[in-house]
């Protein structure tokens, strides 16, 4: 028989009453995943996120199979302020790769412009006093980002730009708009309800 390798010493138990730590010449031994042949109980590392299963409906019950179903976190939205500078930073790109002719240039500048100043009324209006001049500031990004997709129609007729290529940040626009428009209402349904 060949001789093997000893086995390390088993880790002392902390004379605190917690874990066990690792002797020096004691190898680093991975968390396991699974039940080990010994029985023991799964351990998960403290980065790993706990799973989570479905929640009981109102009675108590859990829908068939679901305890055992993760369901995958859903990735955190990004913050509206980070949204508009990307939109912004994706204008940019736009007005630089639309063509050196006049038309090109002249609209390059205004959807420059107007596309680029959304994100700016947007962290004025979080810096507001009041609601009033919050509601104002939104108002003023909403029009910078109606008329940046007006920009973005006449880029498309005139030629200067093939439709796919403008279609996410046209997306894009839409959804800032539907999302800024609905602050605007969250904030007016507050005051008057706080009046009534």
């Amino acid at each position: 028989m060949k001789d093997e390798p000893p086995l390390p010493k088993p880790s002392a138990p902390d004379p605190n009453g917690g874990a066990p730590f690792r002797a020096a010449n004691e190898p680093l031994r991975p968390k396991p995943t699974a039940p080990d042949r010994d029985g023991g109980v799964p351990v998960r590392s403290a980065k790993e996120p706990p799973p989570q299963t479905r929640a009981p409906d109102r009675g108590g019950r859990t829908p068939a199979g679901a305890a055992d179903e993760p369901l995958q976190p859903k990735p955190p939205a990004p913050d509206l302020a980070v949204r508009l500078k990307q939109f912004a930073l994706r204008v940019i790109k736009l007005s630089s790769s639309l063509p050196r002719s006049q038309a090109g240039q002249v609209i390059g500048r205004q959807v420059l412009r107007s596309g680029t100043s959304v994100g700016a009324h947007y962290r004025e209006a979080r810096r507001s006093r009041s609601n009033a001049e919050f509601v104002a500031k939104l108002g003023l990004a909403l029009q910078e980002l109606d008329e940046t997709q007006y920009w973005f129609e006449l880029v498309v007729e005139a030629g200067l730009m093939q439709p796919p290529r403008l279609h996410d940040l046209q997306t894009e626009a839409d959804e800032l708009i539907s999302i800024l428009t609905t602050c605007v209402k969250n904030v007016k349904r507050r005051e008057s309800s706080a009046k009534a």
